[in-house]
């Protein structure tokens, strides 16, 4: 049975191609806060990748603050930095403002990974983290061969990962998204991850 993982198109364009193996290292992704706005407004960071926001306004303060409070900045002056890490270890999408001017929005989008190979199945990865918060959660989305609905794959989950080697041919699709038990919030969902079965 030959098996093999794609990134599905989101809103129209393909995001990317997720490979078997992992990404060599984490990396550092860059955000500037610049003419009262995010730029990049909308950022792709790999389990595990830094989002490192730079303040580059002249004459005011400005935040980076998790709308789910997965983190949140001090006042930022111009020529500072805020970086996070934590927070871009589980897969979901990861909407932020600035606690000074509210209408500055960005968010920061994290998809599942995915390792194994065709003879052995695969693994796939909603977390990266070595071990689950009390105060995190993880709600994991399939949709099947055949079907054009999601359904529920994991529930407030504290499981990372799961083994899947399904016996059935055809396309798979996953999401997920990430819980803050400690506020009743959790994050937007993930990029669509895609495995094809054949």
């Amino acid at each position: 049975m030959h098996r093999s993982w794609y990134v599905l198109p989101v809103v129209g364009v393909l995001v990317g191609l997720l490979l078997a193996a992992p990404p060599a290292g984490a990396a550092t992704r860059s955000v500037n806060i610049v003419g009262f706005g995010f730029s990049a407004r909308s950022a792709t960071a790999v389990q595990g990748d830094t989002v490192t926001w730079s303040q580059l306004d002249t004459g005011t303060q400005h935040t980076s603050t998790s709308n789910q409070g997965f983190w949140h900045s001090p006042l930022l002056s111009a020529g500072e930095s805020y970086s996070q890490t934590t927070a871009f270890k589980s897969a979901g999408s990861y909407g932020y403002h600035c606690a000074v001017h509210p209408d500055m929005t960005g968010v920061v989008h994290v998809p599942l990974k995915a390792s194994g190979s065709p003879t052995t199945g695969w693994t796939v990865r909603w977390s990266s983290l070595s071990s689950t918060p009390s105060s995190r959660a993880f709600d994991v989305q399939i949709k099947r061969p055949g079907t054009t609905t999601w359904a529920a794959f994991r529930t407030d989950s504290a499981r990372r990962s799961v083994f899947f080697d399904p016996a059935i041919n055809g396309s798979y699709a996953f999401r997920a998204r990430t819980r803050n038990l400690a506020n009743g919030t959790h994050s937007g969902w993930s990029p669509v991850t895609g495995l094809k079965i054949s």
